[in-house]
C-alpha cells in the first residue's frame, strides 16, 4: 500500500480511472487510495505494475511536450532569422546602389526617417500614422510596408508577427489591424484618437504594452 502513498495524485486517477471507477479531480489521495483498494479487481501486484505504466506514459507525453514546444521555439527563432536576414538584405541593396537618386527607395529609407517603435512611451496610432505618410511619400511598394514596418519594432513584436501565416505576414492592413488589437484600439478609436491629438498636440497617448 505504501506504494499508493507515494504516487502522485494525478497517477492516482489515472489508475482508478483504468480500474474502472469514476474517481472526481477534488477527491483527496487518501479518498483516491481507499477508492483503489476498495475496487473489486484490486490485486497489489497488479496495481503496482498498472502503476509504473501510467507514470511511464504520463513522463512520455511531459517529453513529447516538451519537445513540441522547444520544436515550435525553434521554428520562431527561424521565422524570425529569416526575416531579419530579408531585410538586411534590403539595407544592403540601400546602401549598394550604384545611382540611388534614379532607383525606387527600399524599406530601409524609411529607417531614416522614421524612428524605432519605442513600445513603452510611444503610441502605436501615430507611429502608424507617420509610418505610411512616410512610405508613401518615398513611394515604398505596399507589398514591402510589413517588411519596412518590422525594421522598426523590436523583436518581441516582431516575432508576434512571425507567428502569422504567410498569406497574413504580408498583408499591411491585417498587421496593422493585430498591433490596433493589442494595442487595445479599434479602426474607430485610431481615427478618434488621431483627430484629437490634432487638437492638442501635448497630450501624451502611451498605450498599454503587449
Amino acid at each position: 500500500m505504501s506504494f499508493l502513498k507515494r504516487a502522485r495524485k494525478e497517477d492516482l486517477i489515472s489508475l482508478a480511472t483504468d480500474l474502472g471507477e469514476n474517481p472526481s479531480p477534488t477527491f483527496s489521495k487518501v479518498d483516491l487510495v481507499s477508492l483503489i483498494q476498495g475496487n473489486k479487481h484490486y490485486n497489489e501486484d497488479d496495481a503496482k505494475l498498472m502503476l509504473e505504466t501510467v507514470v511511464t506514459e504520463r513522463e512520455e507525453r511531459f517529453k513529447l511536450q516538451a519537445e513540441q514546444k522547444e520544436a515550435e521555439q525553434e521554428r520562431l527563432k527561424m521565422e524570425v532569422e529569416k526575416e531579419r536576414l530579408k531585410m538586411e538584405r534590403l539595407r544592403t541593396t540601400s546602401d549598394g546602389s550604384a545611382n540611388p537618386k534614379h532607383e525606387k527607395a527600399s524599406c530601409y529609407e524609411l529607417t531614416k526617417n522614421v524612428p524605432n517603435f519605442d513600445p513603452k512611451n510611444g503610441d502605436i496610432a501615430l507611429f502608424l500614422s507617420l509610418f505610411e505618410r512616410q512610405a508613401k511619400r518615398a513611394q515604398i511598394d505596399t507589398k514591402d510596408w510589413v517588411s519596412g514596418l518590422l525594421m522598426l519594432m523590436l523583436s518581441d513584436i516582431v516575432q508576434l508577427i512571425a507567428r502569422e501565416s504567410e498569406e497574413n505576414f504580408d498583408n499591411y492592413n491585417y498587421i496593422k489591424s493585430v498591433f490596433l488589437k493589442r494595442f487595445k484600439l479599434s479602426p474607430e478609436e485610431f481615427r478618434k484618437e488621431f483627430l484629437h491629438h490634432q487638437k492638442n498636440s501635448e497630450k501624451s497617448w502611451a498605450r498599454i504594452y503587449f
